[in-house]
């Protein structure tokens, strides 16, 4: 495939989609959210696992492949979609039936033991931010095999405990952001890998406990050209990017 000219190196949200598409990898289906979420499984799809069955929320299966979406109603979703069902639907006998592999979502913060707060920002009754709330992230959370979830590293994003508990993690958990990799381990979450050119240290001031390592720590393997211009077709108004 020719690879056309790039405007420069992978910029750290760029090299974390791509992340999140490798993530995928082997999954046959996935429920995914909107945003960075849909971007990085579109690019998954379209790279590596052309099989994935991407659904939504709103009971579109295997849709939204023309255009980004915009939100779990976006028309965009249902065209070139191989199936359209309730919202019941979906989330009784596909989620409840235990038929999706992976969820994808991101988060307004994490905390230490993989509580993600999609809720509030301070007290629910008189919050700092009002956030969108649960919609299906606590059902996804609990019934798919593997919750990634994808997020930019900042402290005020991973507190050790978050200030309201919207989904609590499941039986498996992997976080990807623009500083790390890290993963559900004895009950809190811990770094498996960095990404190139970001230290320990950097990744400790943007965390609010005090984080453990895995040893030997991994290192992210470089981003290649046609993953870039992969992401920057797909995203070209830079949406999510």
């Amino acid at each position: 495939m020719a690879v056309p000219e790039l405007r420069a190196a992978a910029s750290r949200r760029e090299e974390m989609l791509v992340l999140g598409a490798r993530a995928l990898k082997g999954r046959t289906t996935v429920l995914v959210g909107i945003g960075q979420p849909n971007l990085a499984a579109a690019l998954g799809k379209l790279l590596y696992t052309p099989e994935l069955i991407m659904m939504y929320e709103s009971g579109i299966i295997d849709g939204g492949s023309e255009k980004l979406a915009l939100s779990i109603g976006d028309p965009a979703l249902v065209k070139g979609a191989a199936a359209i069902c309730s919202m019941f639907e979906l989330f009784a006998y596909y989620l409840g039936g235990r038929r999706i592999d992976a969820g994808f979502v991101s988060a307004a913060q994490i905390g230490r033991t993989g509580d993600i707060n999609t809720t509030v920002i301070g007290t629910y009754a008189d919050p700092t931010v009002r956030l969108p709330g649960s919609g299906g992230a606590s059902d996804i959370a609990l019934l798919v095999d593997e919750l990634l979830v994808m997020m930019p590293h900042e402290k005020r994003r991973f507190p050790e405990r978050v200030d309201f508990v919207t989904s609590s993690a499941g039986r498996s958990m992997t976080v990807i952001t623009d500083l790390a990799t890290l993963v559900m381990s004895d009950g809190e979450l811990v770094v498996t890998a960095i990404r190139r050119g970001v230290t320990r240290d950097q990744v400790r001031a943007e965390t609010g406990w005090p984080v453990s390592f895995t040893d030997p720590l991994g290192s992210t393997p470089p981003v290649t050209a046609d993953e870039l211009a992969a992401v920057r077709r797909l995203d070209k108004d830079g949406l999510y990017s």
